[in-house]
């Protein structure tokens, strides 16, 4: 006979031929009906024997062998087992919905900056500028974005690093058609041209304006102005008015014109970082040329026609007389 197996295999007695038959063997189970799931038929398995060194598998009841071997009874086949108690999930976060044009801010130097409105894109246009002098510090500061807070504190728009000026000085606000300037409660005032400004009280503020923030004085001009050929104009009165005072020689004059044409800049500024003019000499003489007063050819131009009319009475005279 073949050796034992350690597995766990069917038994099949098998008799010797000559032996006489034992009792009669019982009758051969009936077939399982066609519908029969195969899975449950149960079959009994004995342990073969154990070898030395080995324990012997725990014995299962029948009841966990049939278990185990058909897998539930047919009569619990198609139950769902009742869902256990667990706490409800939470509800997903919302998000909040975008626009397909992507979100309605704008990033720059990693500050939110509101989209584009009419005040904006008027700015874009014409392009405010404050040129500040401290002592012998000359710096230009782009107003792109009102309210402009001018001060030393870090976080103003415009800071200026001086005991004398307060940590939120003055500001400057543009309603898309004007500049207006108010000061802010500064311990040392803040002035336009010669006017000391009130605190909470908002002041006009015209392009060639001088300003002083205590000890620094400032020019408020624009770069980009609604008439170019106007502003340029008006820009070559000053800067000859500026030549007549004496402020500035005529030859470092036209140099700087030359200069403010070729590469789009404001004349005023140029000469101001360039030669020695003081913004209040500039918006002086930017005042004067719009008024007409010292204004180049049309000073001369009135000169002459003075000179004229009294030739002209003064021979009327001489002609009378002597009829």
């Amino acid at each position: 006979m073949p050796a034992p197996r350690d597995d766990d295999t069917e038994r099949t007695l098998v008799r010797p031929p000559g032996k006489p038959a034992g009792p009669a063997p019982a009758p051969a189970p009936s077939p399982p009906p066609a519908d029969a799931d195969p899975s449950d038929e149960l079959t009994i398995r004995r342990p073969g024997p154990v070898q030395p060194g080995r324990k012997p598998p725990a014995e299962a009841s029948p009841v966990e062998e049939a278990t185990l071997a058909s897998g539930p009874p047919a009569w619990l086949r198609g139950v769902t087992p009742p869902a256990p108690d667990l706490p409800p999930e939470p509800a997903p976060e919302k998000i909040p919905e975008q626009s397909p044009e992507g979100p309605q801010t704008l990033q720059i130097q990693g500050a939110a900056v509101p989209p584009p409105t009419e005040v904006t894109e008027a700015l874009a246009k014409l392009r405010p500028r404050l040129l500040v002098l401290l002592g012998g510090t000359k710096q230009i500061h782009d107003v792109t974005q009102v309210p402009f807070i001018i001060g030393r504190d870090p976080q103003v728009n415009c800071r200026i690093q001086h005991d004398t000026v307060s940590g939120s000085h003055a500001i400057v606000d543009f309603d898309g058609k004007s500049f207006t300037i108010e000061d802010l409660g500064s311990k040392n005032s803040s002035k336009l041209g010669n006017t000391a400004l009130k605190k909470g009280q908002k002041y006009e503020l015209p392009p060639e304006s001088a300003l002083r923030f205590a000890a620094a004085e400032a020019l408020f001009f624009l770069e980009g102005p609604e008439e170019p050929r106007a502003a340029r104009a008006l820009q070559d009165r000053a800067g000859d008015i500026l030549v007549r005072d004496g402020k500035v020689a005529r030859a470092q004059k036209k140099e700087a014109a030359r200069g403010s044409r070729r590469d789009v800049e404001h004349l005023g500024a140029r000469l101001i970082l360039e030669a020695d003019v003081r913004p209040s000499d500039w918006s002086d003489a930017a005042r004067r040329g719009r008024e007409g007063v010292g204004g180049g050819f049309s000073l001369w131009l009135l000169l002459w026609l003075l000179l004229a009319l009294a030739a002209g009475t003064a021979a009327g005279w001489l002609l009378y007389w002597r009829g």
